[in-house]
């Protein structure tokens, strides 16, 4: 039969690998056991497909000359441990009449093992098989051949699926796909030939094979992919096509294998496990389609194939179990006879999948629905009646009044959220609107929602004012510059803003003696003299991140001189450049060379990415400490130890502990933000499945938190080398930052981890992730040694966590390695500071109950 290559591949791009689905405007569907069972007519019961594959060839020659007399010859007939074809047909081609048992036995072999080879299991190759499939022809016993077949056409779709791996051919039961398609939708040009004029014959491949004759499609994949995308009409697509043939499909199909048809199980071929997940499709089986349970990540994928030599029926125990398990895990539901899904399946499906492919062609513009009309106007309904009582609130209304109505629509609002969790189609409108609400209980929240409690208004100095007095606070910054508040420094601020060669610092007794206060406040200095100004100037990178408005210098552009310049004078030329006075350059305090480059002349550091006054007096404090060998050091710098943040103050390669650690200080500038541990690839590498979603913590995604993030951090370490994977919800896209780009395997890697993610999402009931492409950073910056990878990790998941532009090059690399001991020293003094504080309350408390 003709192979309809636009069919194909349209079908392709609307397959799920997570789930072994296509995914089509209308709904999930696939190809079942019972397709299988009624197009090619294999077995559904029986042995599993499995058991051990070889590798070596001479292990192959001695299975053929044991099983079928002969063996190929290594050179001409064989690659590896597979068979090619042709010596088949040229030993094999036709049983001699009248040949005794053992020789029938051995034809029969051979011509079973070409039509699974070829037809049901085959390879890549087109022209060769897998020897180790004749070794399920010793006995001639009974295999579970439909869902072997099925098994391996998933694993063939699935891997297509994969752009990055380059796949051009596909390969397996590719039959299956135009015939379920044509069984089911109208694709492509009628097909001519009716039923009517072809006579029933089982399995019914045959029958289309009679009907596809002559049958041109005339459609490539661009056109059968824009059929696809508009096809919004659901009876267009036939749930179950098997119905018109009546009762002539049970004199071919027993009953036992039919029940089959609906069981959740597992599909084995050898090293191939594949779900089938009959619960996403239940309208092909006559029955009401509900949303699914929660999701399970797929299983082992063996993607080494026939290269190894294994034994899975010993390895897989446990998934071959499941197989044994096919009876008990049988679908039941309400039987159900319409085309179309419920309401509330839709909502669902429409949030989790994506309806189009190609670039649309209508009207884009056009709202789309999510619900059907019916749901739409309960909803509507329900909406109009309950904020019908506030069309007359104004602000002299009495407090108490205003205050009872909302308290009404609370308690509404909380009953809808209730009754939509049983769906729209039971939805009660009258019983939501009922007014019940509880004055003892109106600070509870029954659905969900919470208060937020009131802030005091804080004053200028950073202490809580009279909320008696004051019920307006004014705004910290307003867009006007000349809005900042003008603070003057106290004694020991002026100390610390002092030039770092003339500091002296000693142990300063409070955090408020070290640190400026809290950076949501932006003060500037009253600076004495000009002296004062050229000395401690405020960062604008610090300024830029509190938001305050901070002019930049106009940029005066470079005078190009062009003269034509004699080759006597060259020598004069550069004897005056080289006399002229060098360009000051910033220095970093307490600089610990090494090699920041390995380009002889290093660019100049972005002035975006310079140390705070406040940052250089807190690292200072560092230095003194340390090379004071303060022996109380150790007992407050926990869990980074003061030696590990000496280290990171040379070419230390960055430690995950210490990534993890300065993670949590960004995290406080990027509320939005997660940071996944550093550890969580390592798990996945491992195969530590046990540790997968105690490694994602309970936050923010078990507790449903996950619609307040806008911005995930996965750092990565692989080989020695780290890179970043970034998560951007409201974007919808996985990003890929990388120091070093194109090493090897880092980018196959990230595509197998964001795979893993999103299972790893979708078990925990967010399916968002899943439709995520993964998409490489722009103008990714590159590093020119082999040390700072994990910096330029950190660098990039600050810029990501607080959306700000990439703007460091390898030159602003020294400023982000004191940036860490800076943040994590300063964290580190401030809880240790506040453990002195409660150690000195509870030494109070003991005292006061003494006395």
């Amino acid at each position: 039969m003709k192979i309809h290559h636009g069919i194909i591949w349209a079908l392709v791009e609307r397959w799920r690998p997570e789930t072994n689905t296509f995914h089509f405007n209308f709904g999930e569907a696939t190809i079942t056991l019972e397709d299988v069972a009624y197009i090619y007519g294999l077995p559904i019961d029986g042995r599993l497909v499995t058991g051990r594959t070889i590798s070596r060839v001479e292990k192959m020659r001695a299975l053929c000359y044991e099983l079928l007399g002969t063996v190929p010859n290594q050179t001409l007939d064989c690659m590896g441990a597979q068979i090619k074809y042709t010596w088949f047909r040229l030993h094999f081609g036709r049983c001699p009449e009248g040949a005794p048992e053992e020789i029938v036995q051995r034809y029969t072999r051979a011509y079973l093992f070409c039509l699974v080879a070829q037809q049901i299991c085959s390879n890549t190759s087109g022209s060769r098989g897998n020897g180790y499939l004749l070794e399920l022809f010793r006995t001639f016993e009974r295999y579970a051949w439909g869902p072997a077949c099925l098994a391996n056409l998933y694993r063939t779709l699935g891997k297509a699926t994969r752009l990055k791996d380059g796949i051009r051919t596909l390969t397996g039961p590719l039959q299956l796909l135009p015939i379920w398609a044509f069984s089911r939708m109208k694709i492509g040009r009628p097909i001519e030939r009716d039923w009517d004029r072809i006579e029933f014959t089982f399995p019914l491949c045959l029958m289309w094979h009679e009907r596809l004759k002559g049958f041109n499609l005339l459609s490539n994949t661009s056109s059968v992919r824009e059929q696809l995308d508009k096809q919004e009409d659901k009876d267009n697509f036939v749930w179950q096509p098997y119905i018109q043939y009546g009762d002539r499909l049970l004199e071919h199909v027993e009953d036992e294998e039919m029940a089959l048809f609906g069981s959740q199980t597992v599909l084995i071929y050898f090293g191939v496990f594949e779900n089938h997940n009959v619960c996403r499709v239940m309208k092909q089986f006559g029955l009401r389609q509900t949303i699914p349970p929660t999701w399970k990540p797929p299983l082992f994928r063996d993607e080494r194939g026939s290269t190894s030599a294994r034994d899975y029926q010993i390895r897989r125990k446990e998934i071959n179990r499941m197989w044994e398990d096919r009876w008990q895990n049988i679908i039941d539901g309400e039987p159900d006879d319409t085309a179309h899904h419920s309401d509330e399946y839709l909502a669902w499906y429409r949030g989790i999948t994506r309806l189009r492919i190609g670039r649309g062609t209508g009207n884009m513009d056009a709202p789309r629905n999510v619900v059907e009309d019916q749901s739409v106007v309960k909803v509507r309904a329900f909406v109009e009646r309950v904020i019908a009582p506030l069309g007359t609130i104004d602000e002299n209304m009495d407090p108490i009044i205003l205050a009872k109505a909302l308290r009404s629509v609370h308690s509404k609002l909380c009953k809808f959220h209730a009754s939509c969790a049983t769906g729209f189609d039971k939805l009660d409108i009258e019983e939501c609107l009922k007014d019940e609400t509880n004055e003892a209980q109106q600070g509870q929240d029954t659905c969900g929602l919470t208060v937020a409690p009131t802030v005091a208004p804080t004053s200028s100095a950073g202490l809580p004012q009279d909320t008696e007095t004051s019920s307006y606070v004014e705004p910290l910054l307003e867009s006007s510059p000349t809005q900042l508040q003008v603070q003057t420094p106290t004694s020991v601020e002026n100390v610390l803003l002092e030039s770092a060669s003339q500091v002296h610092f000693q142990t300063p007794t409070s955090v408020e003696a070290l640190f400026i206060s809290s950076p949501s406040q932006v003060h500037v200095q009253t600076p004495t003299s000009v002296e004062d100004v050229n000395q401690s100037s405020p960062s604008h990178s610090n300024l830029t991140q509190t938001g305050a408005h901070v002019s930049t210098p106009t940029i005066m552009p470079e005078q190009h001189v062009v003269s034509s310049i004699k080759k006597r004078d060259i020598n004069s030329i550069v004897a005056r450049v080289k006399g002229l006075g060098r360009k000051n350059r910033a220095i970093p305090i307490k600089f610990d060379p090494y090699q920041l480059t390995r380009k002889r002349s290093r660019l100049e550091p972005n002035p975006d990415y310079a140390l705070t006054d406040r940052d250089r007096a807190i690292m200072n404090l560092f230095w003194d400490h340390y090379t004071a060998k303060r022996s109380w050091m150790d007992t407050w710098c926990q869990p980074v130890k003061p030696k590990d943040l000496r280290g990171i103050l040379s070419p230390n390669w960055m430690d995950t502990h210490m990534m993890d650690e300065w993670f949590k200080n960004v995290r406080e500038k990027a509320t939005d933000s997660h940071f996944f541990p550093s550890n969580l690839a390592d798990l996945y590498i491992h195969r530590a499945e046990h540790l997968y979603y105690t490694a994602f913590g309970v936050e923010p995604f078990l507790s449903c938190r996950f619609s307040q993030i806008r911005t995930m951090i996965f750092p990565i370490v692989r080989n020695g080398h780290f890179f970043l994977i970034v998560g951007f919800v409201d974007h919808g896209r996985f990003e890929y930052y990388n120091s070093i780009m194109g090493r090897d395997g880092d980018r196959q890697f990230a595509e197998e981890f964001t795979i893993f993610l999103k299972s790893c999402f979708m078990g925990l009931g967010w399916d968002d992730p899943s439709s995520w492409a993964l998409e490489d950073a722009e103008n990714c910056p590159q590093q020119e040694n082999i040390n700072d990878c994990g910096i330029f990790v950190m660098a990039f998941a600050e810029h990501a966590a607080l959306r700000r532009k990439v703007a460091l090059t390898q030159a602003d690399i020294w400023y982000y390695r004191q940036r860490i001991v800076i943040d994590i020293y300063a964290r580190q003094w401030e809880m240790a500071d506040v453990v002195e504080d409660e150690n000195a309350l509870e030494t109070n408390a003991v005292t006061e109950e003494k006395g």
